[in-house]
This record gives C-alpha cells, sequence and structure tokens, in this order.
C-alpha cells in the first residue's frame, strides 16, 4: 500500500461504529498494524486498519482516505470474499467496512489484502490477533502475493516497536530473498515468510514462534576443492594465457575492497559468508581454473557492492550510478593488433555490457516515484555494469599493444548478422541488445561474440530436461575436443565445465547434480562457439593499410598506379632532353662544315 501523507496508529474502533446505524446487527470487529510507504518523502510508515463486520447484502467498502485507488477497493473485496469462505460462510450475508485510520489524502495499491484479510477473520471468529507484528502482501485465493517496499515497510515496523513483520514467501537463493535478508539484517526485527492465510494465522495468532522462522541466506556453496583435478585444457592456437593470472586476480581485488566495506555490526554474517566465497574462489583458481574462480568472485562482488551501498536513499543511489555509467563511458580501447584481438575484444564485451546496464538503469530511474527496494533493485545492477566495466579497464591497461595493426575484413559483416538472426529465435536479453548495437556500429567481430551468449543460453536451455548423466557427458565431449580450444578465453570456458562436471559427479542430491551439470553444459556449449569465432575472426583480420571494402579498389592497385604514373613522367623528360639534345648537335654540325679549312691552316703551322 502506498500513500501520500503520513499515518497515525490505532483510533478507538468506536469511530468506525459511528459511521453505522445502530439498527445494523454486528457480527464483530479487529485491527491490526499495516505498513505502507510514504512516496512523498520516501518513507515507511505504519498504520492501522480497522474492520467492522454487520450483517448485510455483501457490501465491501473502505473509510478514511480522501482518495482511494481501484486496486486497493479490489483487495479489500478479495479479503473480505475470503475471509468468509475461510469461515464456511456466504459474503453475501455480510458487509464490511475498513477504515484506514488518519489518512487525509490517496492511498493505493493492493499490499494491504494479507492485512484485510486477517482481521477479517479475526472479526467474524472473533478470535484475537496479536499486537506486536505487522504484514504485507497482496491476496490471491488465499495466497499471499509479492509486493514492494519491503525495506521502507521494516524500517517503519522496526521504528514502531513491532516484534516481527510478515512478508510474502519467495524462492530460496532469489534476489527477493536476498533483499529479505539485508532487511532483517539491517532493523534487526525478524522477517517471516509466508505463503498463505493459513500459514500467516499461526504467526498473528501466537501459536508459532516467529523467532524460529526467520529468513535466511546463503552466499556460500560449499565446493569440493580438495578433491578437484587440477585444469588440464590447454588452448590450441592463439594462446596469450599470461594475462589471465592478471584479471583474475583483479577480481578478486575489488572483491575484497567491497567486502570490507559491509558495514558492522548487522551484516557480520553477511560479510563472513562473502569472505568465504572469496577465500574459496581464490582455491579454485590456484587448481588452474581460472574462469571458475573469478566467476564466483564476480558474482561475490555484486552481493558485497549490494550490501556496502545498501544504505543510500533515492538521490545517492542515482549519483552512484551516474558515476558508474560516466567511468564506464569513458573508457578508450586500444589499437587492435593480430595479437591482442581477442583479449581486446572480451574487454570491448565487458564494457559493451556495462554501459549498456548502467545507462538502461538509469533510463528508467525515477527519483519521484522509487522506494527503497528499486533503489536496491538498481544499485544490483549497477555492481554488475561496475564490475564490467572495471574488467574492460583493467584489460585495456595491461593489453599487449605489440603487433601489426589490423582491421576487420568486411566478410564479417554477413556472419555477425546470421549469428545475430540465430540467437533472436530465442528471445532477447542484454547479450542481444548489446549485439545489435555493436553491429550498428560496425564491429562485427564485437557482434558474431556477444550474439553467442545470447544463443548459448537458449539453446542450453532447451536441453535442460536431460538428466544429470546425460549433461555431464554432452559437457565434456564439448570441452575436451580440440576445436573447442582455439583460444585462451574459450579453453577457460572449457576448465570451467569441467569444473562443474567433477561437481556434479559427487553432488549430494539429484537437484544439485543437475545444476552442476547444466551449468558445466551451458558453460561447455559457450566455449566451443566462442572458439569457432575466435577462428573465424583470427582469419578475417586484414592490416590495417590494405583493407579494402566494396567502394576501395583492390589491394595493390593505388601503389601499381602511382609507379606507372612516374615512370610515364620520366620517360617524357627524357624525351624533351633528347629532343634538346639533337637540336644542338644539329647546329654544331653545321658550324663545322663552315669552318674547317680555317682550322687545318692553323693546326699545319703549328706542326
Amino acid at each position: 500500500m502506498k500513500t501520500k501523507s503520513l499515518f497515525a496508529m490505532l483510533l478507538p474502533l468506536f469511530l468506525l461504529f459511528s459511521t453505522l446505524t445502530f439498527s445494523q446487527t454486528i457480527i464483530g470487529a479487529a485491527s491490526i498494524h499495516a505498513p505502507a510507504v510514504d512516496l512523498s518523502q520516501n518513507i515507511g510508515t505504519l498504520t492501522n486498519i480497522s474492520v467492522l463486520v454487520t450483517k448485510g447484502n455483501g457490501t465491501v467498502k473502505i473509510i478514511g482516505p480522501l482518495n482511494i485507488a481501484n486496486d486497493t477497493k479490489q483487495s479489500a473485496f478479495l479479503a473480505a470474499s475470503y475471509a468468509s469462505r475461510y469461515m464456511g460462510l456466504s459474503l453475501e450475508n455480510y458487509n464490511f467496512t475498513y477504515d484506514i485510520h488518519f489518512i487525509t489524502e490517496n492511498v493505493s495499491g493492493p499490499s494491504a489484502g494479507a492485512a484485510m484479510t486477517l482481521i477479517g477473520i479475526s472479526a467474524l471468529s472473533h478470535r484475537s490477533l496479536l499486537d506486536n507484528f505487522t504484514i504485507t502482501g497482496t491476496i490471491d485465493n488465499g495466497s499471499i502475493g509479492e509486493i514492494g517496499g519491503v525495506y521502507d515497510k521494516a524500517s517503519a515496523a522496526k521504528q514502531d516497536g513491532m516484534k516481527f513483520i510478515m512478508v510474502p514467501a519467495v524462492p530460496a537463493g532469489s534476489q527477493e530473498a536476498e533483499l529479505y535478508y539485508l532487511v532483517q539484517s539491517r532493523f534487526g526485527i525478524p522477517l517471516v515468510q509466508v505463503a498463505n492465510i493459513s500459514d500467516a494465522l499461526q504467526y498473528a495468532y501466537g501459536t508459532a514462534n516467529p523467532e524460529e522462522h526467520t529468513t535466511n541466506f546463503t552466499f556460500y556453496t560449499n565446493f569440493s576443492v580438495g578433491t578437484l583435478t587440477d585444469a588440464n585444457l590447454t588452448c590450441s592456437n592463439q594462446c596469450y594465457n599470461q594475462a589471465f593470472p592478471g584479471i583474475v586476480n583483479f577480481t578478486f581485488g575489488i572483491t575484497q575492497q567491497e567486502i570490507n566495506a559491509i558495514p558492522l555490526p548487522q551484516f557480520s554474517n553477511a560479510r563472513q559468508q562473502m569472505q568465504m566465497v572469496l577465500n574459496q574462489s581464490r582455491e579454485i583458481a590456484a587448481k588452474g581454473y581460472l574462469y571458475a574462480g573469478a566467476d564466483q568472485g564476480f558474482l561475490d562482488y555484486i552481493n558485497a557492492f549490494y550490501f556496502a551501498n545498501s544504505g543510500a536513499n533515492v538521490y545517492k543511489g542515482l549519483s552512484i550510478l551516474d558515476q558508474i555509467n560516466q567511468t564506464c563511458s569513458s573508457l578508450k580501447q586500444p589499437q587492435i593488433t593480430n595479437q591482442n584481438y581477442e583479449w581486446l575484444l572480451q574487454g570491448e564485451l565487458r564494457q559493451l555490457w556495462g554501459s549498456y546496464a548502467a545507462s538502461a538503469t538509469i533510463g528508467i530511474y525515477n527519483t519521484s516515484s522509487y522506494d527503497s527496494d528499486q533503489v536496491l533493485e538498481s544499485l544490483y545492477q549497477g555492481a554488475e555494469a561496475n564490475a564490467w566495466c572495471g574488467a574492460a579497464n583493467f584489460i585495456y591497461s595491461n593489453l599487449n599493444t605489440s603487433g601489426i595493426s589490423v582491421t576487420e575484413s568486411t566478410a564479417l559483416k554477413s556472419i555477425a548478422s546470421s549469428r545475430i538472426s540465430r540467437a533472436t529465435a530465442y528471445g532477447g536479453n542484454l547479450y542481444l541488445d548489446t549485439a545489435e548495437q555493436a553491429y550498428s556500429q560496425g564491429n562485427y567481430a564485437l557482434a558474431m561474440l556477444d550474439s553467442e551468449y545470447s544463443y548459448s543460453e537458449g539453446y542450453a536451455n532447451s536441453y535442460f530436461g536431460m538428466n544429470a548423466s546425460t549433461l555431464d557427458g554432452m559437457a565434456t565431449r564439448i570441452a575436451t575436443n580440440s576445436s573447442s580450444l582455439f583460444g585462451a578465453w574459450p579453453t577457460q570456458f572449457e576448465n570451467e565445465a569441467m569444473f562443474y562436471v567433477q561437481q556434479s559427479k559427487i553432488a549430494k542430491n539429484v537437484t544439485e547434480a543437475h545444476g552442476y551439470a547444466y551449468q558445466a553444459y551451458s558453460t561447455a556449449l559457450l566455449g566451443s562457439l566462442i572458439a569457432n569465432d575466435t577462428l573465424v575472426i583470427s582469419q578475417n583480420l586484414v592490416p590495417s593499410n590494405t583493407t579494402k571494402t566494396a567502394a576501395q579498389a583492390p589491394a595493390g592497385y593505388a601503389d601499381s598506379y602511382a609507379l606507372l604514373v612516374a615512370i610515364l613522367i620520366i620517360l617524357i623528360i627524357l624525351l624533351i632532353i633528347n629532343i634538346i639534345a639533337l637540336y644542338y648537335l644539329s647546329k654544331i654540325v653545321k658550324q663545322r662544315k663552315g669552318g674547317e679549312p680555317a682550322r687545318q691552316k692553323r693546326s699545319a703551322r703549328g706542326r
């Protein structure tokens, strides 16, 4: 529920009774604390909702606020309807009047549905609810659905002395579950997840202990690193592996910095877990699975950034995103050569992803209507962008610039187009969007690689139903094929695939084994696709000074033409010289014919 003013606390129920005629038969009444978000000030607030149930004809209404949105009215109707059915009664025989106390402006949103259902049941059953909790969530035939504003609502609940807050159940390990854990840790109030009204009533009546059912979240995955064999796949060509330890250590370094920035003591448990993740990431890399270790470190960085910046308000959040976006946009790519092209393209990929994610997040950021949940979600996406662009900057700064400067052959354009078309069949995502962006900018090699990330996700998903053993076998065959090992990056992907194959085979249950096996197959597939494209790209790089396009002459033609012109000029000059020489020679001959005797006399005299 969202409001435009601060709510007051509980009013006596007789204020509600005074709105009714004495001729109506009162069945029961109840009240509950209900959290909301005041978007005009970007803060949470706690109000009180009361209900009076009387004999009637199925009328459900809300009083209190000046303006009540339709979704709130609909939520009240669903609450009254389900509360009646839960008690084995028919709504048609009762009237429900809900009073949202001391709201004088607007109220909107369906998130009070669960609260209105609980007090409806309480009024009909004459069974009192505890007065030390609050609940938020939509209602749909007894199921409690997800809502927004949990951060601000929990903050208000803690400030107003509530002992716990019930929230809609979310999948374990999801980003929503991580948000719950963050909120619970930050404010020190238990967040109890409930899937339906029956679950909620157990806590509302006090028959279940909320302290035993707080939200937990696990960052650390206990991989069996000790039993790992060392990575043994080596690339077949273009093996510029020497830079990989550097990028891996860079990832670990920024992750450690972010972990150290997580506030204590409220996040001490989360910080400890993230440190365990980082330590294990280093152990995985030490076994030769460099990309697998860096990948775990990358995810650890995002979580650490998320917690370290969890206190940001809506304006601070936008400032952080702006800084990330500016950093990404300012990166300059070095000259591509026949020796660094693979690494440069991988750096460009990460800069492209980071810039796209940052700008897209800023594009929808709204300081006038965002609650703290939305700020945190934006910062989670910003963390990904920041890590990608940080990696790109490291690659650029440490890139080998030796070799021959090259550019792409125009033959890559049609190849990139076909790669994008193939990926499009599986739907859009960040990779496909950025592939199309790279293509529109004429960077066809980048578009090829990017589209493979998109295609591999979609194609691998079509094999998700395979069992773990089958997926492990498929992954192993792909990873160990020499054609999948062209280039340093594809080889690291294939080593990561083999890391997950080993984890799958020693997993403690079928579900875990399948998860690792699927990760192995999708990673092996990506490595194979990137290897093939790396080879194609290497075959279509030409020296920068002999690049030809459809509008240019063939390589060497211009130089040959210039040489012919120079030779022709030289011949013309020689011809002119010969003409001049012949002219003067003819004059000398004439002079000799007229003066011959005189020279002879002088000669005779001299002898």
